[in-house]
């Protein structure tokens, strides 16, 4: 057991002692999470702002790697998110990915009813097109959600409706 311990307390070093020779070794061992685009294209910027070197452009339906841990409501169009895409590295706007985790594609070749309350009787804001991505942001009920719209003209925009039809991508 003590030889377990010396082997693990030997490996610990060698990682702290890499990461510090090394950064682009550690960099590369950081956890990774995917995003998807949902605009019909984003381009990647060397530095975070318009005015950034563009690096390359990657469409809707794109997946994307990202350092950036999601979290619950991930939209502003004024952040940005370090991401990777193949060889690509640079920094995606917010308000054209989502991530994957949390991340919902409407199913329904009839699209979906956003709706202005969680009472499926209230008006109908607008219909969310099949393969258009939404995050729940809350569950009102087991079958109700509040929504935010993540692509199409309605981006940005949010309401309530029915997440039964839609999927987790």
């Amino acid at each position: 057991m003590k030889r377990i311990y010396t082997l693990i307390s030997v490996i610990l070093v060698l990682v702290a002692v890499a990461a510090v020779y090394c950064p682009e070794a550690s960099a590369s061992m950081q956890a990774t999470y995917p995003h998807r685009v949902c605009a019909s294209s984003a381009v990647i910027r060397a530095t975070p702002s318009t005015s950034g070197t563009y690096v390359t452009t990657v469409y809707k339906h794109t997946d994307v790697q990202s350092t950036n841990i999601p979290s619950a409501y991930f939209y502003s169009t004024t952040a940005w998110t370090p991401v990777t895409y193949g060889s690509y590295s640079g920094y995606i706007n917010n308000a054209l990915i989502c991530p994957k985790s949390v991340c919902r594609k409407v199913t329904t070749s009839a699209g979906l009813n956003i709706r202005s309350t969680s009472d499926p009787a209230s008006s109908v804001k607008f219909v969310l097109p099949q393969n258009e991505y939404l995050r729940s942001l809350s569950a009102v009920t087991s079958t109700y959600h509040y929504i935010l719209v993540h692509s199409g003209s309605h981006r940005g925009s949010d309401g309530y409706c029915l997440i039964g039809y839609t999927a987790l991508v």
